[in-house]
């Protein structure tokens, strides 16, 4: 699950998720499916993902969300889908820093 979704292999996650694998899975970093597809701006995964109900608010080990890896990822079209999925846009990391705010110092560089 984890690979497919970080690797953009779409079908394989289809049939892992109709074979019911679990998409709240994480890796020793505490990211989720949806965390990696959204940092690989693997769009099709994200939306398997979302459709199978990943929840949006899931931290990995650092507190950074699915929104936040996209920031980092630099997909705006899955920010977009993240926030039609209800992700929260304020929330903060371990370290206090918002998604706003990674976006914008991204920005700067």
């Amino acid at each position: 699950m984890l690979d497919a979704a970080g690797n953009g292999a779409v079908e394989i996650l289809r049939k892992l998720i109709d074979a019911r694998a679990d998409v709240e899975i994480t890796d020793a970093s505490g990211r989720t499916p949806l965390n990696l597809a959204a940092s690989g701006g693997h769009i099709a995964c994200l939306q398997l993902l979302l459709a199978a109900k990943a929840n949006v608010h899931a931290r990995d080990n650092a507190g950074r969300t699915a929104l936040r890896a996209a920031v980092d990822g630099g997909s705006s079209e899955c920010l977009g889908m993240l926030i039609d999925g209800k992700a929260d846009i304020e929330t903060r990391d371990n370290y206090d820093i918002t998604v706003l705010l990674r976006a914008a110092a991204l920005c700067r560089r």
